[in-house]
């Protein structure tokens, strides 16, 4: 029992400033594993780099119960007809669609879709102004489309459908693939600088019964000379912050799937480690983003292993799990738990007598679905130092 070895082996383990000390949790180290799959997007520093690659080419997004599958190709410029309405033009501004029936998407249907003139669409009007952006502002594209509130598909530039002798961003409804279609087309409109002829041609595509979004580029120009920089990004993001998956190259880096984000297995305690020569704590563990035991179930099943040793981060790739450390020197006592939601507590009774200073490690392991042949099916948490100490 660790009780009877917490107070055996105090002697061995306490801190010089017994007298100072406090009762803490502190978390050290990572767990494993953040996978970063909410959002995706291709990175091109400028109009040359972006017009190699996407000229005549299209991305294909098509839904799952999670996210897209991300496809390369597939897709064909749907020439605009007489009944396209030209939207208002306007240099980083906005306006409102609302199809005729709403889009279909993994995260809930969009009733009214916000089309941005510098290329993008989004679910609501938040991205409009580019809080999001650093600085703030929505007209330069950066890894800051992550932080955008609204969820957006991107193909973002610099446009600017304001300027003279410019083409307009037409919208205009077509049976497409068998089934009803917006299509949102930017038709020959300028960019960056004004006075500089260098237009260009793309076309969303939104499938209004299944959900599938196309991304179409007729012609990208390659004129760099903008003050303001002529980077285009491509890609997609839902709603509020989410991980760094970092870019992806096109088309190399497809296909790709889009799911939510995976937070490391995390651990934490409460309420401090206090005890006194009549009172203990009864220290509560909890395991943070348990993944499910088997694909498909509620089930998260694991442990929480105590130790009076520490373990200085070792690897576990020789283990089987690749990007997972060990952060206890020993499992002098497990603490088994099952839960049906992503957090899962257990329960240590810290006994009264324990001398100030004692150092208990701990560290969560959870039962979880290879991620890919060969690998152990096991997760682990962050580490977690607790210092007993009387208040």
């Amino acid at each position: 029992m660790l009780r009877e070895v917490l107070v055996a082996t105090a002697v061995v383990v306490l801190a010089p400033a017994l007298a100072a000390q406090q009762a803490i949790h502190a978390t050290f180290g990572s767990g494993c594993h953040e996978r970063a799959r909410a959002s995706f997007a291709a990175w091109f520093p400028d109009a040359a780099a972006a017009a190699a690659v996407l000229n005549g080419q299209s991305l294909r997004l098509l839904p799952h119960a999670n996210g897209y599958q991300v496809l390369w190709g597939g897709a064909t410029y749907r020439v605009p007809g007489a009944q396209a309405v030209a939207l208002p033009p306007s240099d980083d501004g906005q306006v409102a669609v609302v199809p005729t029936q709403p889009l279909p998407t993994p995260f809930g249907p969009w009733t009214t879709l916000w089309v941005h003139s510098n290329g993008f669409v989004a679910q609501g009007p938040e991205n409009d102004g580019g809080a999001f952006n650093v600085p703030p502002n929505d007209y330069l594209p950066s890894a800051h489309y992550r932080q955008a509130p609204a969820a957006a598909f991107w193909a973002w530039h610099d446009w600017n459908p304001a300027e003279p002798g410019s083409g307009r961003i037409l919208r205009e409804e077509v049976w497409l693939g068998g089934e009803r279609t917006l299509c949102l087309t930017w038709r020959d409109v300028e960019n960056f600088p004004v006075g500089v002829e260098n237009r260009g041609t793309f076309q969303f595509q939104f499938g209004l019964q299944t959900g599938r979004v196309a991304y179409v580029w007729v012609h990208v120009d390659a004129d760099v000379s903008s003050s303001f920089g002529s980077a285009h990004l491509v890609g997609f993001s839902p709603a509020g912050p989410s991980l760094d998956p970092g870019f992806t190259t096109l088309p190399a880096g497809l296909p790709l799937g889009t799911a939510p984000d995976a937070e490391p297995l995390g651990l934490s305690a409460s309420p401090a480690p206090v005890s006194t020569a009549t009172a203990g704590t009864t220290v509560v563990y909890r395991t943070t983003a348990a993944p499910p035991a088997v694909a498909g179930s509620d089930l998260r099943l694991g442990v929480t292993a105590l130790s009076l040793l520490p373990a200085p981060g070792l690897d576990l790739g020789f283990a089987g799990l690749p990007g997972c450390r060990a952060y206890v020197g020993a499992l002098d006592v497990q603490l088994v738990w099952t839960a049906s939601t992503p957090e899962a507590d257990a329960a240590f009774l810290l006994p009264p007598g324990v001398p100030a200073g004692l150092r208990v490690f701990a560290q969560s392991l959870a039962l979880a679905e290879p991620r890919q042949a060969g690998e152990a099916g096991l997760r682990t948490s962050n580490g977690l130092d607790s210092i007993v100490a009387p208040q």
